[in-house]
């Protein structure tokens, strides 16, 4: 585990989409665990995929 302090952060504006999102996917980051290096761009899900609860289906009484 790292627990730090973010003081900068620098990001090319070709990353970046006109609302000013970062657009991870277009930037084909690399990870680094235990020694190796790992291309990462998959999505996988979002931040509590699996516990999102379904939306219910408007019906048509009252």
């Amino acid at each position: 585990m790292f627990i730090a302090d973010v003081v900068n952060v620098q990001v090319d504006e070709s990353a970046l989409e006109e609302n000013g999102r970062l657009a991870l996917e277009s930037t084909n980051p690399i990870v680094y665990s235990h020694g190796e290096y790992y291309d990462t761009g998959e999505k996988l899900g979002t931040f509590g995929y699996s516990v999102r609860k379904k939306k219910k289906k408007k019906t048509g009484g009252k």
